[in-house]
């Protein structure tokens, strides 16, 4: 294997990483809600036990949402630094980072994104006023 092969896998590995952290963000955060939607729903719940499930769920929605938020950023910048590393080393600097290079940092926003707004989220249902 060349070291142009070996970039290409390297990109596609760190690529790999980010989908399977969007994956866990959203299993994560689908469960995580609907355990929310279903204690806010049941009344025959005691306040006390209500309340500490509902800041339970809302710290770890909140841990959750920043830890893979910066494994996010680190996948991307990964990526970023193998294109750097693999386009000084190429003398003729052919590289590409993705498609194109702004194409690639426009795609990686949502990813960056996504963690945020589930963040912003909790924190949003932390601040609400149901408890």
């Amino acid at each position: 294997m060349d070291e142009k092969e070996r970039y290409e896998k390297r990109q596609e590995f760190e690529h790999d990483l980010i989908n399977r952290r969007l994956t866990w963000l959203l299993t994560s955060q689908t469960i995580l809600f609907t355990a929310l939607a279903l204690v806010l729903r049941e009344d025959t719940i005691d306040e006390k036990y209500r309340t500490a499930f509902f800041n339970t769920i809302s710290y770890l929605g909140i841990f959750i949402s920043l830890a893979i938020f910066f494994a996010i950023c680190m996948g991307a910048l990964a990526k970023y630094i193998s294109y750097r590393d693999e386009r000084k080393r190429d003398d003729k600097n052919k590289v590409r980072w993705g498609v194109r290079k702004l194409i690639t940092i426009i795609a990686l926003i949502p990813d960056v994104l996504m963690p945020l707004g589930f963040f912003i989220a909790w924190i949003c249902f932390r601040r609400s006023t149901l408890f």
